[in-house]
């Protein structure tokens, strides 16, 4: 669905634009990765990559090799970067986007990219990146991880190599930061009191 904060829509919430990320378009782009075989209509369909989707009393419920990753409005989705060519995969995932609307307390099983770690960190995400969370242990092939409501978060294996690069705002324009996304005004030798605030609608 699309909810905008800037361009054509006319939509200027960053609030509700960054949490349709996550409650719809990130699991509708992991779907999006792969071509359906078989499709019933309101009830199950099934996919390439042994991924399945399947609607129990209402609920829906994502299935990858077996391991559920999504289950009604909580996930634990895995997720590649993309290559040189400009192409991700699931399928060679680097680590794993955790999502709760509802939050509390879930353990999920772990997908056959992940099943050989035992060791991983959790980072919480924001619009400045991400910060660690807590150290998390798998043990028979399952994570228990614990998320408040509609914090985004990725899982990553300990020593993995998913990349977390600096934004550079601003970069080759001539101007660092012109927008004022940094979430400071270190590029602009303030002065006088001036202040990053951030408007109802999540916008600097």
């Amino acid at each position: 669905s699309v909810v905008e904060f800037e361009g054509w829509t006319g939509h200027d919430d960053w609030n509700a634009f960054y949490r349709n990320i996550w409650t719809d378009n990130l699991p509708t782009k992991f779907l999006q990765h792969y071509e359906v075989l078989d499709w019933e209509l309101g009830k199950s369909a099934k996919l390439t990559g042994g991924v399945s989707v399947e609607s129990v009393d209402g609920e829906r419920r994502i299935s990858m090799g077996g391991a559920e990753v999504l289950r009604g409005d909580t996930y634990l989705l895995p997720w590649g970067s993309a290559k040189g060519d400009g192409v991700s995969s699931p399928g060679d995932a680097d680590k794993m986007y955790f999502y709760s609307a509802s939050g509390g307390e879930h353990t999920f099983e772990l997908t056959e990219q992940f099943a050989g770690n035992q060791n991983f960190t959790l980072y919480e995400l924001n619009d400045q990146g991400r910060a660690k969370k807590a150290r998390v242990k798998a043990h028979d092939g399952r994570v228990t991880l614990t998320a408040e409501k509609a914090q985004p978060y990725v899982l990553v294996p300990n020593g993995g190599k998913a990349p977390h690069r600096s934004a550079h705002y601003g970069e080759f324009t001539g101007l660092s930061d012109p927008g004022f996304n940094g979430g400071d005004l270190d590029d602009w030798n303030a002065r006088g009191g001036a202040r990053i605030v951030r408007a109802d609608t999540g916008d600097n």
